[in-house]
């Protein structure tokens, strides 16, 4: 079975970001106490993903926070032959695929989601969000025991005529996923 962050952790989800210094440090810790002997391999793996969305790619890169360095960039997935730009990205709980938001600054129906493979970068999933076309955030939540995908949208440099075109943009939108937890992503409080 997958070994999660959340399993070692007792089954409490981690409240620190993995994108953050204290998140990486919380999360080699628990790795460091719960798998005596793996910290040279943890430690040689971790990676960066980074959305470039001037280049319209998502780029692999080695990390490392001790010397604050990154690797070589690797090419995940390249939208260069499309009119799209990635905005937003979270990893899925499985750690297999990334959930992109995507930012059309064109006039299409509808604006999108898409999960791509890690290993591959194929795509696997597409989720839609009608008379929206910039999709700007992606983050899984459960709501009555689902996993579900929340999508932002944006309405920034939209021209009147655009707004009527798009009554969508700037909601939010909500969509099945067939994940049956949300990993090890923070979970907040409700206030």
């Amino acid at each position: 079975p997958e070994l999660s962050y959340t399993l070692l952790n007792e089954d409490r989800p981690l409240t620190t970001s993995p994108f953050h210094q204290d998140g990486v440090v919380e999360r080699m810790n628990l790795v460091r106490n719960k798998l005596p002997g793996v910290e040279d391999t943890a430690e040689a793996t971790l990676t960066l993903y980074d959305i470039d969305s001037c280049t319209r790619q998502i780029v692999r890169r080695s990390l490392d926070i001790e010397q604050g360095t990154v690797g070589a960039a690797e090419i995940v997935v390249d939208l260069t032959s499309e009119k799209v730009f990635p905005d937003g990205m979270i990893l899925t709980p499985d750690h297999k695929s990334l959930i992109v938001a995507l930012y059309d600054p064109g006039d299409p129906a509808a604006g999108a989601a898409r999960q791509y493979s890690l290993a591959s970068g194929t795509l696997e999933a597409v989720w839609t969000c009608p008379g929206s076309p910039r999709v700007t955030c992606p983050q899984l939540i459960l709501i009555d025991g689902r996993v579900q995908l929340v999508l932002t949208s944006a309405v920034e440099h939209m021209s009147a005529e655009q707004l009527a075109l798009h009554p969508n943009a700037g909601c939010l939108f909500v969509g099945e996923t067939s994940f049956s937890t949300i990993g090890d992503q923070p979970v907040f409080p409700c206030l």
